[in-house]
């Protein structure tokens, strides 16, 4: 599994593209629910690359991954909002 460190730089470039691609606020907001269904299509694609790797607790990986994609998504998307405000 990636460190939480590159999980958190990929979904923050994601985050920015999502910023970059929608420019109304209201769908940028929307499209933000994109970010924890990657992160869930990622532990899921993981698990099943890795069967032999999975414990009783993998289940908690689709719960624990969250945290540092949903911060690198909302931080990309967040400096793009700010840049856009920050020059208008």
């Amino acid at each position: 599994m990636l460190s939480p460190a590159t999980l958190m730089l990929i979904f923050f470039l994601l985050g920015a593209m999502l910023g970059l691609a929608f420019s109304s606020r209201r769908l940028g907001c929307w499209s933000l629910a994109l970010i924890p269904l990657g992160g869930f299509a990622y532990v899921d694609w993981w698990q099943g690359q890795n069967l032999e790797m999975l414990r009783s607790t993998s289940g908690l990986d689709y719960l624990f991954v969250q945290f540092p994609v949903l911060i690198g998504g909302l931080a990309g998307y967040a400096l793009v909002a700010f840049v856009r405000e920050w020059r208008a």
